[in-house]
């Protein structure tokens, strides 16, 4: 509200926080990004705080794949799966992050690689292939080392899936504990 909005102004009067024309505003230094970045999980307000800069990022750099733009570069580090990872999130969380721009970044291979990237690594392996072929069927995905990557991943965490529920429903005939009644 407005003490976020009277705090961000302090810190960019006394140039701690710097805007640039694209009004992006960022921390003047490393350390003092870091130590925001832990203030605010300290406050339990990360996740509020990065759903808000993703919201406003998407808006402004979901359209273009120009990665020389520094707004866009930004914008795939911080939906970057492992960087998520990093800040500490739980499922909830982050799925709840890529729900809040997934508006904007419909169209975006990169948007989908990293969602499903999440759901193979922490999360639910048919969302994960969901999400990867969203990826593979977009402009870019379907040639991109990355995204063919990850999915031939998906695809042999599922084969090894049925592999496992194969072998153990035959364990299960062979014991005599089948499931029938």
């Amino acid at each position: 509200g407005t003490s976020a909005r009277k705090a961000v102004d302090d810190l960019l009067e006394a140039r701690i926080l710097v805007s640039s024309g694209s009004r992006l505003i960022a921390p003047r230094h490393r350390l003092i990004g870091e130590s925001i970045v832990a203030l605010l999980q300290q406050e339990g307000e990360l996740a509020n705080t990065l759903e808000a800069l993703l919201v406003v990022l998407a808006a402004a750099a979901g359209d273009t794949r120009d990665t020389s733009r520094r707004d866009r570069r930004l914008l795939i580090r911080l939906i970057n799966h492992d960087q998520l990872k990093k800040f500490g999130f739980g499922v909830r969380d982050v799925r709840g992050l890529y729900a809040a721009v997934q508006k904007e970044l419909y169209d975006d291979f990169h948007f989908w690689l990293q969602r499903g990237s999440y759901e193979l690594e922490d999360g639910d392996l048919d969302m994960a292939m969901n999400y990867l072929t969203q990826a593979r069927k977009l402009e870019g995905g379907h040639d991109d080392p990355y995204v063919l990557t990850e999915f031939a991943y998906a695809r042999l965490r599922v084969a090894t899936a049925s592999l496992d529920a194969a072998s153990s429903d035959r364990k299960s005939v062979v014991s005599g504990k089948s499931g029938a009644l």
